[in-house]
């Protein structure tokens, strides 16, 4: 994620040897560590976000699928399960435009999902998905994973509660942030600075529908689709 104005770039990820180099319009940052791939992630996204918010748009850690006009944004912690359902939905006839990481911006009263991440990771498996978010598109929900399993009795619970929810998203925007590595390092890579921005991220998307979900991934993707049938029948 960078950007290049009159050949100069912005923002400037190095990797040497056990060192990490960040350059962001000039300032540097400096992490030494013998990395690992779970470490780099965080300190990369870091980055990505910050970038996001200077360009007016949010970084969430997110699935992002489609079902002709509707868009959703699947949430949760890591491994609980949001490729999972998201699969699951795919079988049914939605779409999976971003597969981990989505940028979404705030505008003309709309959520807009702008673009995503396209690489797949299923059982340390790799794989690009083929969809991809080619114009901005309306979100018009949010579903939050709080854990998934087959033959788990399925709980779908709208949230309504504006502190609630506020919880539920607080993590899909600061997760990059609260990885010790950061922050221990650096000033927490601006965290203090961002942390209002990630408040204001907060209530911008805990304008959305949110619906909490656990139990079996297959009966919840159903349950998601008829929900979608009958907004749109007016029942």
């Amino acid at each position: 994620m960078k950007q290049i104005v009159n050949g100069n770039v912005d923002i400037l990820i190095e990797f040497k040897n056990d060192t990490i180099l960040i350059n962001k319009y000039g300032i540097k940052h400096c992490i030494s560590l013998n990395y690992t791939f779970s470490e780099i992630y965080p300190i990369i996204f870091s980055v990505i976000y910050d970038y996001f918010f200077d360009i007016g748009s949010i970084g969430v850690h997110s699935v992002l699928v489609s079902n002709d006009n509707n868009t959703y944004l699947i949430v949760g912690d890591f491994g609980q399960g949001k490729t999972t359902l998201a699969l699951e939905l795919e079988k049914i006839g939605f779409k999976i435009l971003s597969c981990d990481q989505t940028e979404v911006k705030y505008q003309n009263g709309k959520i807009l999902a702008q673009s995503g991440s396209r690489l797949n990771k299923i059982s340390e498996k790799f794989s690009i998905i083929d969809e991809f978010i080619d114009a901005p598109r309306t979100i018009n929900g949010i579903y939050k994973v709080r854990g998934l399993s087959y033959q788990g009795y399925p709980s779908f619970n709208e949230i309504t509660d504006p502190t609630r929810k506020t919880f539920n998203i607080w993590p899909t925007l600061t997760w990059p942030w609260q990885n010790p590595l950061i922050s221990g390092t650096t000033s927490n890579l601006g965290w203090d600075l961002i942390k209002a921005k990630c408040f204001a991220a907060c209530k911008i998307l805990s304008n959305l529908p949110q619906v909490e979900l656990r139990g079996d991934a297959k009966i919840l993707a159903s349950m998601i689709s008829d929900a979608y049938f009958k907004k749109n029948q007016g029942e």
